[in-house]
């Protein structure tokens, strides 16, 4: 999850865990994107970076996750294998909590991979 820009020489370090036991590791580590500085300042003060995952079929959540996480803030880089702070910005329920919470139209064989932040005039999600 860390490496340097010069890539014939990337000193890569990692792996490490986003937030707390109760994420799983089915929310987390199949997209990673920006999170704009202006938005991060206000809400995930330090955390400029989402990462997420959806995985079909009910196993994490009934919809996508996200999580705002800064791992710059735990080392330079982090030691290995340690949790990085991590801040909810969207989380469904597993099929297997009862009465979970369900994205709209969510069906189990939903599948999707990658995300951006969009940003319109004043505008951002």
């Amino acid at each position: 999850m860390w490496c340097e820009l010069n890539l014939s020489n990337p000193e890569t370090a990692g792996p490490w865990w986003a937030g707390d036991l109760s994420i799983s590791i089915y929310s987390v580590n199949d997209y990673m994107f920006e999170i704009p500085g202006d938005w991060a300042a206000s809400n995930t003060p330090g955390k400029l970076l989402a990462t997420g995952r959806f995985r079909d079929g009910g196993w994490l959540g009934q919809g996508p996750s996200l999580y705002a996480i800064g791992p710059w803030n735990d080392g330079n880089p982090p030691a290995l294998y340690i949790r990085l702070d991590a801040t909810t910005l969207l989380h469904y329920g597993s099929s297997y909590t009862p009465g979970g919470h369900t994205m709209n139209n969510y069906h189990h064989s939903d599948e999707w991979s990658g995300g951006t932040w969009l940003t319109s005039k004043d505008k951002s999600a």
